[in-house]
């Protein structure tokens, strides 16, 4: 299972944050699972929109 899949499988509660390092953006959920890096911020903020959708439903 992929980082992308386990994220979509974090409970709707769980809030997900972009944090920026040296190698790029990262789409954290706070326990550490991530996705990334994303070079451009634009691409982790679509992301974590996605993602946000999926929590939604």
């Amino acid at each position: 299972m992929t980082n992308s899949e386990k994220l979509s499988k974090t409970p709707a509660g769980d809030t997900l944050e972009i944090a920026e390092r040296s190698s790029g953006y990262w789409v954290t959920d706070g326990s550490g699972l991530t996705e990334g890096p994303f070079v451009e911020l634009d691409d982790a903020i679509a992301f974590k929109i996605k993602q946000e959708r999926i929590h939604a439903k």
